[in-house]
């Protein structure tokens, strides 16, 4: 009860624990750690508005579940994240695909960013 209502609470830093904390560390035969808490779960981390909070759900659910709708949110974020978490992105982008889309390389002005959302939103629409 208390992770799910850390969901709701009102820092971030907690929202993004708890998002963690309901995905990873699971038995080894289940995709999420409190399948019960999935659907409120999803439906926090697809609403969340900070940043970093949004990343670390995205991220941890993608990771853990395994499910495709987490990759195109993670992409829509590219020019928002903070470099660490654009690397780690990017690293997951190219294991999938494995090489670059064109104007999918994640330089760092704004407009080179929005750049590599747009080329690695159409590859996976592709």
């Amino acid at each position: 009860p208390a992770l799910l209502g850390a969901l709701t609470d009102p820092s971030p830093v907690r929202r993004a624990a708890a998002y963690v904390a309901l995905t990873e560390g699971g038995p080894p035969d289940e995709r999420i750690r409190l399948k019960d808490a999935y659907p409120e779960l999803r439906k926090a981390v697809l609403a969340e508005t900070d940043t970093r909070a949004k990343f670390a759900g995205l991220w941890s659910l993608a990771q853990v579940t395994r499910e495709k709708e987490y990759v195109p949110a993670l992409i829509e974020m590219i020019p928002k994240l903070p470099r660490g978490h654009i690397w780690q992105l990017e690293e997951l982008l190219l294991e999938l695909a494995g090489s670059h889309p064109k104007d999918g390389r994640f330089l760092k002005s704004p407009e080179s960013l929005a750049k590599a959302r747009d080329a690695w939103l159409a590859w996976w629409k592709d």
